[in-house]
Parts: C-alpha cells; sequence; structure tokens
C-alpha cells in the first residue's frame, strides 16, 4: 500500500498522462477485488483518486536500473497545449555513446512518434506490459473525446451555439479595436482579445499579503455592500435583448477603479472621459438583467438619474442600465485571496464567455476546482476567477431561478427534435439548468434547451444589426408557426417607374432546405450568429437524411 507525503507521478483520468504529486489517504476498496485507490495531490492539476497501480514513487530509496535499448519509460516532457510537466511513455531508441560521462543523454522515441533526448533523472523505468496499458488508456481517451466532438458535430456542445436572439443567450467577450468597420465581423479561425493574466497577480498578491488584510482591501475597492434581493431587483431594467456571436473588436485596455491615467506602455493610447469610479470605455465583467448571468461589457457612461448605475455596452451593441455592485473588473482581481469555499463568478464550462456563480471546491498553483451554482464542475484559471461574498452567491443564484421562471407561459418559436422545424409552441415548465419542457407531436412534453428557444417578444432583428445581418430564423408560412434558419442574401430597394428609390427595402432569404423567399421587413425574424446557423443548417439536414432513410 502506498504510503502517505511521498513523492510520486500518477495517472490523469481525463488524458492518460502522468502528472507529479504526492499522496494523502490510501482507500481500499468494498471488493476485495478490485484495486485499491490513493488521493494524489497533484502540483498542477486538480486532486483526485487514482488506482495505486497507477501510482509511481519518484523520490525516495528507489531501485535505478540501466536502461537499454527499447526499454519502455515514462518521460518527462512539457505538454504542448497546456504548458504543463507530464510524463509521457516511450521506448529508449538510442543510447550514450560513452556509459561513463556523468551527464548521459538518452534518445527516447515516445509513444506518438515524436523523439526526445533526456538525462537519466528525467524518466522512469517502467515494464512492457505497464506500457502497454498506458497506451491503450490514452488511446481509448482520445477515442471518447473523438466520439465526443462526432456527436457535437450533429448536436453540437452549447459553445456553438451562441449569439441568437434569445433571453438566454451567451454573449460572446468585448474584444481588443474598433479601429474599422471591417474588422467588426470576427471569422471562424479569429482568436478573442487576449487578457493580461491574473494568475501571476493572484499569486504574488497571496504571497506578500494575508488573508485578511487582502479581503479588506478587495472589499475596500468594491466600495460596497451586497444589498436585499428585493431592492436590486427592483432598481433594473429588463429590455429587450439582442445577441450576436458576430461584433466588433475593441482595444482591450486594464480597467481601474481610481482614476488613474492610461500606463505609457499602452500600445493603443486613448483618453478616457472618467465618469465617477469607472473610465468610459472601461471592460467590465457585469451581470445583465435579462438572464442574471456575467458577460463583458464596456462602459458607456453613468445612467442618467441614477448615482450608483452605469449604462454598459455588450458585444452585440445592446445597451443596459446596470447597477456597480453587479460590476467586476480585472483591477479586483488583484486582492483575491481565493481559498477553498469560497464564492466566485466563474467562466462557465458549458457556455461561451459566460460567467456564472460558483464555490470554490479546491485550490492548486494555477487555479481553483470550483461547482457552478447548477452542479457543473470544472478547473479554473486564477484570470477567469472573481470572488464574491456569499450574500452575493445566493443573491446571483435567486435572480437566475426568477428569469428562468419568467420565461413559463411563454410563446415562442422552439427546435422540434422530431423533424426540422422550429415551431410555435407555449413554454410549460422550467426544468432547471437552462432547460425547459415545450410541447411535442409525438409525445406529451419534451425537455428542451434554452438556446434553442427563441420567446416571441423577443421577434425582430435590431435596427443596429440590419446592415450586416447575414443569418436570420425566418418563417416559412404566412401565419410564422414553422421556421427555418436562413441566409440573408441581398438587400434589394423598390424602385418607381422613375427609377428612383424608395425607402422601403427587401429581403431575400435563402433557406436552408434551398427555398428563396422574399420579405419586406425583418420583424418576424430572429437574428442568428454565423455558430448558430451553422448548428442549424447541419441539425436540418441531419434529420432530412434520417428521413430519406
Amino acid at each position: 500500500m502506498v504510503s502517505r507525503d511521498l513523492t510520486v507521478i500518477a495517472r490523469n483520468s481525463v488524458d492518460g498522462f502522468y502528472y507529479p504529486g504526492y499522496t494523502t489517504s490510501p482507500r481500499i476498496p468494498v471488493d476485495v477485488t478490485a484495486d485499491s485507490e490513493v488521493f494524489v495531490n497533484f502540483w498542477a492539476i486538480r486532486p483526485h483518486t487514482v488506482p495505486e497501480s497507477e501510482v509511481i514513487p519518484i523520490r525516495g530509496a528507489l531501485p535505478c536500473p540501466e536502461p537499454r535499448k527499447w526499454t519502455c519509460v515514462l518521460v518527462d516532457v512539457k505538454c504542448r497545449s497546456t504548458q504543463i510537466d507530464c510524463y509521457l511513455p516511450g521506448m529508449v531508441a538510442v543510447l550514450p555513446i560513452s556509459l561513463s560521462i556523468e551527464h548521459r543523454f538518452y534518445t527516447i522515441l515516445l509513444f506518438n512518434g515524436n523523439r526526445v533526448t533526456k538525462t537519466r533523472r528525467n524518466f522512469v523505468v517502467i515494464g512492457r506490459d505497464h506500457y502497454d496499458r498506458i497506451v491503450s488508456y490514452i488511446n481509448n481517451q482520445r477515442k471518447i473525446r473523438y466520439k465526443e466532438m462526432l456527436l457535437d458535430s450533429v448536436n453540437p456542445p452549447l459553445a456553438c451555439e451562441r449569439g441568437k436572439q434569445a433571453r438566454f443567450r451567451r454573449r460572446p467577450r468585448p474584444f481588443s479595436s474598433m479601429s474599422s468597420i471591417s474588422s467588426s465581423r470576427r471569422s471562424d479561425s479569429s482568436k478573442t482579445s487576449s487578457r493580461k493574466s491574473a494568475s501571476y497577480v493572484a499569486t504574488s498578491s497571496r504571497s506578500l499579503v494575508s488573508r485578511e488584510t487582502q479581503k479588506r482591501n478587495f472589499l475596500d475597492v468594491l466600495g460596497k455592500r451586497t444589498p436585499s434581493i428585493s431592492s436590486s431587483s427592483t432598481s433594473r431594467t429588463s429590455t429587450k435583448v439582442t445577441s450576436s456571436s458576430t461584433s466588433r473588436t475593441l482595444t482591450k485596455v486594464t480597467s481601474s477603479s481610481q482614476a488613474s491615467s492610461l500606463s505609457e506602455n499602452t500600445v493603443t493610447p486613448k483618453i478616457y472621459t472618467k465618469i465617477g469610479n469607472l473610465s468610459r470605455g472601461t471592460d467590465v465583467l457585469a451581470r445583465w438583467p435579462d438572464d442574471g448571468w456575467y458577460y463583458w461589457g464596456r462602459v458607456d457612461g453613468r445612467a442618467a438619474g441614477t448615482g450608483d448605475c452605469y449604462m454598459v455596452r455588450d458585444s452585440t451593441g445592446f445597451v443596459a442600465s446596470i447597477a456597480d455592485e453587479d460590476l467586476l473588473t480585472e483591477e479586483q482581481q488583484k486582492f483575491q485571496a481565493i481559498q477553498p469555499k469560497d464564492y466566485v463568478i466563474a467562466l462557465h464550462p458549458r457556455y461561451v464567455y459566460s460567467y456564472a456563480p460558483a464555490m470554490v471546491k479546491s485550490t492548486y498553483t494555477h487555479g481553483a476546482h470550483v461547482r457552478f451554482y447548477d452542479e457543473e464542475a470544472c478547473q479554473r484559471p486564477w484570470s477567469e476567477l472573481f470572488q464574491i461574498t456569499k450574500d452575493k452567491f445566493n443573491q446571483c443564484v435567486e435572480h437566475i431561478k426568477q428569469c428562468e421562471k419568467k420565461m413559463t407561459a411563454l410563446h415562442a418559436i422552439a427546435l422540434d427534435q422530431s423533424s426540422e422545424y422550429y415551431k410555435l409552441v407555449q413554454i410549460e415548465l422550467e426544468a432547471g439548468k437552462q432547460h425547459y419542457f415545450v410541447p411535442s407531436y409525438q409525445s406529451s412534453y419534451i425537455k428542451q434547451k434554452a438556446i434553442h428557444i427563441f420567446p416571441v417578444k423577443h421577434m425582430g432583428v435590431s435596427s443596429h444589426h440590419i446592415p450586416t445581418c447575414r443569418y436570420v430564423l425566418g418563417p416559412k408560412d404566412e401565419q410564422c408557426t414553422r421556421y427555418l434558419a436562413a441566409e440573408v442574401h441581398k438587400h434589394i430597394s423598390q424602385r418607381t417607374e422613375d427609377n428612383q428609390e424608395t425607402n422601403t427595402s427587401l429581403y431575400s432569404l435563402t433557406f436552408c432546405d434551398g427555398t428563396v423567399r422574399t420579405l419586406g421587413s425583418l420583424d418576424k425574424c430572429f437574428y442568428l450568429s454565423e455558430d448558430y446557423y451553422r448548428y442549424a443548417n447541419s441539425f436540418y439536414h441531419h434529420q432530412t437524411s434520417q428521413d430519406r432513410e
């Protein structure tokens, strides 16, 4: 049995690689035939239990056999995707020229075909059976992820389904430059603007100041107490929301809670008008009133007639009045000292650039393992965690649940899984975790994701999106009971007999089934992002191909 506080390398159940850490308490299974488990605190990844047979000590009085050619080993390398040190299986391909040299180098052929050159202290000798078992486990994990990707091509994860006009859409993160209109539409291969890494700031601040001092500083910067749920909900304005995954790129500027000037090292220096404690143009993480989730936005100014609210513009151009207590800035991360059982606003794993309340379960060097209010759990780096109080956490969760209840009994256009159309339905009941029960033609009710539900009250493409509108969910019939995703090919202006343009425009919609329809306006349509249009298009063709079979 593996003892406590032993430095080891152990298998990660997610990718099958081995990571360094130390053991704590072994767990003896109820079934005597099963392998006992050991709880391993990894240095760089989330701690979890590992089968004892997959735990290898690397410190202490251990045998150090001289490797021969094609000896199976676990070699220390740096993972390209995560930049974390891990151990990969391989075989010794080339031995040192002279074994008398103090620092002998071995060339090792990794299981994936790559070659690395390491000294003896950088790899561990294992048996051939153990090597085959490790490679088999890694390949199985890759097959599982590959199958998930194939499944996502038909029913993609929520990360690909953001940006439609609906209450529960998830906004893209605000962006890095607004220098030209040509850069306002984000391509598929475009990357989001890089935010300054707060992990090193948080790590250094934790080593300089005590947790109590940092929390006091954090509350001083926050400059407020969390009010009651009733008082905060009455001060917010619920307005019509339009969403888009294609957005303008804005230059990322470090936000400041004090009226400090920009640094000389700023790449694109700009002069911002001071608005109270926040500057015009400051990037903030704001809680939006339509669904209670947090999204990135940019401060436009003080809300008229209010002393504690700001006008915040999101990536789609929608502007809302948001109380300063519902705004978070990167400056506040400098004073964070996040510990287990603390409460945070964290980036949700199932939605793009969407932040939700969560509780910290454990911490490690580069971040923390958090559990969200909807029972989702994942690891998040320090740069994606914003510390809040317990009262604020409860208030956010209550607000989200209230927004979900408001969706019940509403008329909406929802995706019908039994056919290829979006149909007019009435939302029956919320099912939790952003799901709702809607009527179905084949069964009484089915559970549908909120991102596939378009409330009728949000119908119509806003004037802000009409000039650049490319994709919509358009009606197939005059009664507006069946909808399909369509591409807006062109805007045709009507002309009179004397060839003079009028103010009326016609919109030509090409649906995903190949049919074309001309509309006088987009008032009966729903704005779609390019990602969601791709999903709706692939879903339609998948359904029609199954019907033919």
